[in-house]
């Protein structure tokens, strides 16, 4: 018997059809603003919290800021000046002259041990570690020192000192430092004698009692600890004193404390001590707990007025015209002419453009569908379109791939090449320069040497050539690195103009420089940037007639870096030659005989030296009046160094 019991076929869950049929404007309504809601105290939370950070961060870093500054000015007016009359008192002596003079150690001794029970010392005001006398070559002669303390590593002060000159050196010289213990130090070199110097005095001190009083001006406890993390100083304010007494280490009930750790360092960046700053921030907590209370007390106000105002203004104007537009549609939908039923009145809203529109609604639906056929055609011709578009995309980036692939294998070409010339070029100058400067004896007639230095400047102008298209080779195969460091401008355009000044004044031309001295220095590759400048002087020189004159020009705009611009009062280059001089092996004038001479690889290496520092590279000319370029470089490869800073010299 054959079993006809159909199947029965399972209920597929849909979401979108169960939220259509369940999910009214109101709810959905609802969940919107609730969703908008929490989002803003979320992000008033956030806003709230980052800044109460911003705010903290903020008032740590000028604490930190202000302890250093007490400190230096603590350091500057007090310690300096009092271990400089403490020198000054001891010179002063009646014997300490005569003694030194006639190098007695005994007696300069004597006097030394003396001095460690002066008023300065026994008030507290320096705590002094060692005094030492050195003759007038720095050799020590007499020495006394605490008994805790074990030595400073003088040797480097002291070379540093006898590397001055002999005006220098009658100026004192200090530094601060670490002893052998890792504690810091005051080093003081005392110039002994008004003419000539007959000796110096040499004092170690502590800079520690100059710090006193640090923790009640900043009205809080001051810890200084040695790098190794040893307890050197620790100062407590009054209130915080007496916190600490009656709660020991503990904070009090009710009070909030926060640590700032930072470190002091000498101008010349060496790290002397770690400080940890501990104070009292119990009232700005609490006004920033009752900012956060009064924001979240308006912010849920004005939330709890816009939910009441809105819902109103909504079902007011918007939830009853829409179940009007409703009604109207279903009438419509069941079969009733447009004309008989009553649309709502139209607003200049969005509800009143939809009730003038309704009335065309029933006219729009069969140009929907006509519009659908043409839109099916339509797509179908577009997918045509988009597979030619992307054949043709591929076409050209393999046709790309190819063109790059030539360019590399043409680079790698002439670098091989030019390395495979170089060597018997090489031995041609040599030999040439032997025959021209007869080395080996009288070549014997004089056209024979005229001939042999015909030679060797042949061989030099096509060794030039050679090392140029070399160089863009190398760089074009991207093997061409930047060798950078901090170097002088100046230093460099003088350099660059040395170079081309005899080229110059063959051809009498006037060159104009107009570099400042306080330029600051600029991070680059020297060897390079000598080259680009050398490069742009050589081709303005050339293409100026006698007479003519060539200018170098380095400054700094404000929101810019170095420009360096080369002017001149040559030729110059009609406009639709501008972008072909940039072209390898290109010139203005191409023909045969042409009146210039040159390869033109000089402005494209020049280019392509000047984009790898990420610099800009700016050319103007006029024919007939001269040309001006201009180099730009970024303002990130400015430093801006102290005077003292190291710089590279530049050598010609």
């Amino acid at each position: 018997m054959t079993d006809t019991t159909r199947p029965q076929s399972r209920t597929r869950f849909a979401p979108r059809a169960f939220l259509a049929r369940h999910l009214t404007v109101r709810p959905l309504l609802f969940a919107l603003s609730l969703v908008v809601t929490v989002v803003f105290v979320a992000v008033l939370v956030w806003g709230l919290d980052s800044y109460a950070a911003f705010s903290r961060t903020t008032r740590q870093a000028d604490l930190k800021q202000t302890v250093r500054i007490l400190i230096e000015r603590g350091l500057d007016a007090r310690h300096v000046p009092a271990v400089s009359d403490m020198a000054s008192g001891i010179v002063a002596e009646a014997g300490f002259k005569p003694a030194l003079a006639r190098k007695d150690a005994a007696a300069l001794g004597r006097i030394l041990r003396d001095n460690f029970g002066q008023k300065y010392v026994a008030t507290g005001q320096i705590t002094l570690l060692s005094l030492t006398v050195f003759d007038e070559t720095l050799a020590p002669i007499a020495e006394t020192k605490a008994r805790s303390f074990r030595t400073v590593p003088w040797d480097g002060f002291l070379a540093a000192l006898a590397r001055r000159s002999g005006a220098q050196r009658k100026r004192i010289a200090m530094k601060y430092m670490l002893d052998a213990n890792g504690e810091p130090v005051h080093v003081m070199v005392f110039p002994v004698g008004a003419l000539r110097t007959l000796g110096y005095m040499g004092i170690v001190t502590s800079p520690l009692p100059a710090l006193s009083g640090l923790g009640r001006t900043l009205d809080a406890t001051v810890t200084i600890q040695s790098l190794g993390g040893r307890e050197l100083l620790k100062q407590t304010s009054a209130p915080a004193a007496q916190d600490s007494a009656s709660h020991g280490d503990s904070a009090p009930h009710g009070r909030i404390f926060d640590t700032v750790r930072t470190s002091f360092a000498t101008k010349d960046g060496v790290e002397l001590f770690r400080l940890l700053i501990k104070t009292d921030v119990t009232a700005w907590e609490d006004e920033a707990r009752k900012v956060q209370r009064i924001s979240y007390a308006i912010a849920f106000t004005t939330i709890l007025l816009v939910w009441g105002v809105g819902f109103w203004l909504m079902r007011a104007i918007v939830f009853r015209r829409i179940a009007a537009m409703s009604s109207a549609l279903r009438r419509i939908t069941a079969g009733e002419r447009v004309e008989e039923v009553e649309i709502p009145p139209a607003g200049e809203d969005e509800i009143g453009q939809m009730s003038r529109d309704m009335k065309t609604v029933v006219g729009y639906v069969s140009e929907i569908v006509a519009l659908k056929e043409n839109l099916s055609t339509t797509n179908t011709r577009l997918h045509h379109e988009i597979a030619e578009r992307v054949r043709i995309e591929a076409d050209l980036r393999a046709a790309k791939e190819q063109a790059d692939f030539a360019n590399r294998a043409k680079s790698e070409f002439l670098a091989n090449m030019s390395h495979e010339l170089r060597t018997p070029l090489n031995a041609v100058i040599g030999f040439s320069e032997l025959i021209k400067s007869e080395a080996f004896g009288p070549v014997g007639t004089e056209q024979y040497r005229d001939y042999a230095n015909d030679i060797n400047e042949s061989g030099q102008h096509l060794l030039g050539l050679i090392n140029d298209i070399l160089d863009l080779s190398k760089i074009e195969s991207g093997a061409e690195d930047l060798h950078e460091e901090a170097i002088g401008v100046p230093q460099i355009a003088e350099s660059a103009l040395r170079l081309v000044q005899q080229r110059a004044a063959r051809g009498a031309v006037t060159l104009e420089v107009d570099v400042p001295g306080d330029l600051p220095l600029l991070h680059a590759d020297a060897r390079k940037l000598k080259q680009i400048l050398v490069n742009l002087l050589s081709n303005a020189i050339k293409f100026t007639e006698p007479g003519g004159k060539v200018s170098l020009s380095v400054r700094r705009a404000r929101d810019r870096g170095h420009e360096f611009e080369i002017s001149d009062t040559g030729i110059g280059i009609a406009h639709g030659d501008l972008q072909k001089i940039f072209a390898p092996f290109q010139q203005a004038d191409s023909n045969l005989n042409r009146k210039y001479e040159g390869t033109g690889l000089g402005l494209p290496l020049t280019m392509a030296l000047v984009e790898m520092h990420e610099a800009s590279l700016t050319l103007e000319s006029q024919l007939g009046v001269g040309t001006t370029v201009t180099v730009c470089f970024p303002p990130a490869r400015t430093l801006h160094l102290p005077a003292n800073a190291p710089a590279r010299q530049a050598t010609g």
